[in-house]
């Protein structure tokens, strides 16, 4: 089997695009020219689309730290030459892919498309504009070829970096868009409907926001998700390493399930992508957990929770009954302790309460989170290394 650490694949092309984060970066050229003709009213709407539901639209879209007119979008009728479409490359669904793209090009809307420059779909279509993701390939995959998908998690990356510089250039031009706070932050739900009505941009004299330089707020991102991994390798490896056993041993035994369940935004579509390798973890739909909790939860099975901010009472009081084995990726939860126990792993997602991690000087709120991106690379790095456990 030719396989290598999911968690250090993904560092390396980190450090690699960073190298390439600078003011003339194709990427913020292109995001210095949009912010221009949405501020000049050439451009009005801002959508996202994921053909092969990897859930790259569902990271970006409705999103606390985002922006609040990014929205999913669901059918090309709504377009036209006023409507900007940014949209990934997984290497799944090319001839899906490929109408898509044709359609939303042909309503004239403005197509940004992340992908490696060797995706076949640039083969058939011509993004207005195209975002090299620095991937050789399309598909990436970890192992053999198959698993551990790498370019949603790097699609993401990047496009949190454009949306950044977006922001910013847009304040360049003295209008600051729009930006969400998490709901389950005080005020946070207030706060969006203060706003709701204000359109893609906050009213003039809103908010006195200030410009900085082109390509400060995505190396401050950068640095804020090396160091989170950076920490997540040095002080959780070991527990990572540790659930990963209690996995491999579950599965070796053939009577054991490893259920799987997360509030993120993203991971469920990761999860259900065709380079998660069968016979691992199954997902705990709401339904069957609504109607059958005292049967999955038993002392031979193994409970994963990847979520944030609080844990959940019911199931928590469940996995306590059953005394069954059970591992929380927790993110956010400084505040809110869980009773530790020998049947039980916890494991810090090294980002705090808030999760947005750039602070724009003269607004209310932190915007862009790395949340997204450290719950997909913690989940892949964690079927990476029960996989490579149970193939030994």
């Amino acid at each position: 089997m030719n396989s290598k650490s999911y968690i250090n694949e993904y560092l390396s092309w980190l450090d690699g695009y960073a190298k390439c984060l600078t003011s003339n970066n194709p990427m913020i050229v292109a995001s210095s020219a949009l912010a221009k003709n949405f501020v000049s009213d050439n451009l009005a709407r801002f959508w996202a689309v994921d053909v092969a539901n990897t859930g790259f639209a569902r990271e970006i879209t409705n999103r606390s730290g985002g922006i609040a007119s990014l929205k999913p979008l669901d059918s090309v009728s709504v377009l036209s030459s006023k409507d900007v479409v940014i949209a990934e490359d997984a290497g799944i669904d090319n001839d899906k892919q490929i109408t898509l793209y044709r359609e939303i090009l042909d309503k004239k809307s403005t197509l940004i498309l992340i992908c490696s420059s060797n995706s076949p779909i640039l083969k058939s279509i011509k993004p207005t504009v195209h975002i090299d993701n620095l991937l050789s390939k399309s598909p990436t995959y970890i192992i053999d070829d198959k698993y551990c998908p790498l370019d949603t998690l790097v699609n993401i990356t990047v496009a949190w970096y454009f949306i950044a510089e977006f922001v910013n250039f847009c304040v360049s031009n003295s209008r600051m868009p729009v930006m969400y706070d998490s709901i389950l932050r005080p005020n946070g739900s207030s706060r969006a409907g203060l706003y709701a009505k204000d359109g893609f941009f906050h009213r003039p004299g809103e908010f006195k926001v200030y410009p900085v330089n082109p390509a400060v707020y995505s190396n401050i991102f950068y640095n804020s998700i090396k160091g989170a991994i950076t920490r997540l390798i040095d002080t959780q490896g070991i527990l990572l390493d540790n659930a990963a056993s209690w996995y491999a041993e579950a599965l070796k035994s053939k009577d054991s399930t490893l259920w799987i369940l997360s509030e993120s935004h993203i991971i469920k579509q990761q999860y259900d992508s065709i380079g998660n390798p069968p016979g691992l973890f199954k997902y705990l739909d709401q339904a069957i957990a609504d109607t059958s909790f005292q049967t999955i939860f038993s002392k031979k099975n193994i409970f994963t929770y990847i979520g944030y901010y609080d844990y959940p009472s019911v199931l928590l009081f469940f996995v306590n009954r059953a005394e069954s084995r059970n591992v929380w990726l927790q993110g956010g939860a400084s505040y809110a302790p869980i009773e530790m126990n020998q049947n039980r792993i916890v494991i810090d997602q090294m980002w705090g309460y808030g999760d947005a991690v750039i602070n724009f000087p003269g607004y209310d709120i932190r915007c862009i989170p790395p949340s997204g991106i450290i719950q997909t690379y913690l989940l892949w790095q964690l079927i990476w290394l029960v996989q490579t456990k149970v193939m030994r």
